[in-house]
């Protein structure tokens, strides 16, 4: 409504022109004013040129303009704890919200437009509805929109696997127990848990005889069911355990059933890796003797069934080896004598065993069923099984390898006799039965290797390695399943006229005792059994003949021919295998042509060329230092000792 002077009021009610409707005289002044603005829609209307002066016509110049007002639309939110939410007015307004309270949209409606709020984004884990969502905006802002929000709530659950027996009771949180049936490959507890919280799933009760533990059993609920919880039942099982006394070696590998090996140190108790159900069987054996030392360990309560608690009476004992009988070879008298070593100097039942006029190598079976002669001439290999009472009994075998045999040694485990000749440049291999029977693997002779010269044999059966005297080299054989040797192109050169080689008990080391009196000491590779010198130095001894390892790998004993030298003991360091200092020799005087440890390393046998005597020396367990000798008349010169332990 329009008013002029205070006083006439003229209502509007559309745009265009209006008039008064009572005129006013020549030269009367005027003015014009908004008396109340329209509504519904809410305007704001305002005049222009609204005063002046009547004059000789109408007064028709003034102007009314009217704009509509805009008004903003909110309301109030409750319940809103998560993040995410949009709300959107009229389909294009959008407005994101973190927290409750008063909300308005941040563009304004016109008075008399519509309004429409709706949800375009739900809050993470919850679920907002509105109220109060349309009208129609009128003369002020828009507060009564209701926004209410609720937390969603999932459930828990997952899957089950060998629950083949009853009992099982599952927990969320410390609660809401559910019992999960035999057979059940899945499970979900009742009451949901809110987006957000935590839920933890545990074992209550296990089932009977079995064992059911969860995976991927605990986190935050986010936003939908957790479906990934994992229930694994096994059937219980018990663990094999043992005690192992006397235990003096390395490497003792037990077994339990034919499969599950179990490598053991040291005495004291032990258990194999592998458990066993109620009811299995077990039976436990000795897969490998210990090394290091002759060593014999025996099991007893090693097989049964195993019931429901774990099993700790089997008892592996085991005992150092004696040697029981030594036996000389006299290559100048042609004989072979045998005597029993646990009983003085007592000559052995058939003690002299008249010998071929070339015999010249002597050496043993691992096993203790043999010893082995060789003929430097014919090349002939001739096999002398020990009866239990160390008799040498008639000849099992004749060999030829060819003529002039250089060395003789055999595979750890008495599988197999390897052999060097100087005529007929060969290394042959042979398998060895229990009768003594010797058989020539295919390809024999397997390898050339010119002139031949000393072999040593790796206690772990990995490799044997040759002297080759024209080459002046090492060459590697590798050592195959059946015990047959192939060539490597491993091989060690520039050596200087090797005489007698040896590897480490460990099978770490390899000890090459030269003609100039020099040892090098070769660290091997366990992959290839290539060598790399880890030590070079004098050995102490003159006129070198023999190198050899105490059976516990602690000492080198160093043999040389000239008066008074030998042998030599020196310390190994383990890490290393470098030799210490030398221990004064055992003799003064004498000629020393053969020596050997016995099988626990406590005693050395030495023969001597002048006088012609066999000693038999006790050794300090610690330095290896000669502690007492007894010794007897050989009637030759022993060429050559060995012992065993049958």
């Amino acid at each position: 409504m329009l008013q002029i002077n205070g006083g006439e009021v003229l209502a509007v009610a559309a745009d265009g022109g209006f008039t008064f409707p009572t005129p006013l005289a020549e030269g009367v002044a005027y003015t014009v004013t908004v008396r109340s603005q329209p509504s519904d829609p809410t305007q704001i209307c305002s005049v222009s040129r609204a005063s002046g002066m009547v004059g000789a016509g109408p007064a028709d110049d003034m102007k009314v303009v009217c704009a509509t007002q805009a008004f903003a639309v909110g309301g109030m939110i409750s319940g809103l704890n998560g993040t995410g939410l949009v709300l959107r007015n009229n389909a294009a307004d959008d407005l994101a919200l973190a927290v409750d309270g008063p909300f308005a949209f941040p563009v304004p409606v016109a008075s008399g437009a519509g309004y429409a709020v709706t949800v375009q984004a739900q809050p993470a884990g919850q679920v907002c509805s509105v109220g109060q969502a349309t009208g129609t905006v009128g003369a002020g802002l828009v507060t009564s929109v209701v926004v209410t929000c609720s937390t969603q709530s999932y459930t828990v659950g997952g899957s089950v696997s060998g629950l083949v027996a009853s009992g099982l009771v599952l927990q969320n949180n410390g609660a809401d127990d559910v019992s999960v049936v035999s057979g059940a490959s899945s499970v979900t507890f009742p009451t949901p848990v809110a987006h957000g919280a935590s839920y933890a799933v545990t074992v209550a009760t296990q089932p009977v005889g079995l064992t059911c533990t969860v995976s991927n059993g605990s986190g935050a609920i986010d936003a939908g069911n957790v479906i990934d919880v994992a229930v694994a039942c096994t059937v219980d099982s018990y663990r094999l355990g043992l005690t192992v006394s006397g235990l003096d070696g390395q490497d003792l590998v037990l077994q339990n059933n034919a499969g599950d090996d179990l490598a053991v140190a040291a005495d004291g108790t032990h258990q194999f890796d592998q458990r066993l159900v109620p009811g299995a069987g077990y039976s436990v054996t000795v897969k490998s003797q210990p090394r290091m030392l002759t060593q014999s360990c025996s099991v007893t309560h090693g097989s049964g069934t195993m019931g429901s608690a774990d099993i700790g009476n089997v008892a592996v004992a085991c005992a150092t080896a004696t040697s029981r009988f030594s036996y000389w070879l006299m290559p100048g008298a042609q004989t072979l004598q045998g005597h029993v070593e646990s009983a003085g100097w007592q000559a052995v039942p058939g003690a002299s065993l008249a010998l071929d006029p070339d015999v010249a190598l002597l050496a043993s079976d691992p096993r203790g069923r043999f010893v082995f002669t060789g003929m430097s001439a014919s090349g002939a290999i001739r096999v002398h099984p020990i009866s239990v009472a160390g008799e040498i009994m008639p000849v099992a075998d004749v060999k030829w390898a060819a003529s002039n045999l250089a060395a003789i040694t055999l595979h750890p485990d008495g599988r197999a006799l390897y052999v060097s000749t100087n005529d007929g440049s060969m290394v042959a291999d042979f398998a060895l039965d229990d009768s003594g029977v010797l058989t020539s693997f295919a390809g024999y002779p397997l390898a050339m290797v010119g002139t031949g010269g000393a072999l040593a044999m790796d206690p772990l059966g990995r490799f044997l390695y040759a002297y080759h005297r024209y080459g002046d080299e090492i060459r590697v054989f590798r050592i195959g399943a059946d015990a047959s040797i192939s060539p490597t192109a491993v091989s060690t050169s520039n050596l200087g006229n090797a005489v007698s080689m040896t590897v480490h008990p460990s099978g770490r080391f390899l000890y090459v005792l030269k003609a100039d009196g020099t040892l090098e000491v070769f660290a091997i590779d366990a992959t290839t059994g290539g060598l790399v010198t880890a030590w070079s130095g004098a050995s102490g001894i003159t006129s070198p003949l023999q190198v050899q390892v105490h059976p516990r790998g602690r000492w080198l004993s160093l043999v040389g021919g000239a008066p008074g030298s030998s042998p030599a003991i020196r310390a190994i360091d383990p890490a290393t295998g470098a030799p210490g200092p030398a221990l004064p020799p055992f003799f003064t005087s004498e000629e020393v042509s053969s020596a050997t440890f016995d099988a626990t390393g406590d005693r050395m046998l030495i023969g001597t060329r002048s006088p012609q005597f066999m000693f038999r020396f006790a050794l300090s367990p610690s330095t290896g230092t000669p502690l007492s000798n007894t010794g007897i008349s050989a009637g030759d010169v022993p060429a050559a000792v060995v012992v065993i332990n049958r």
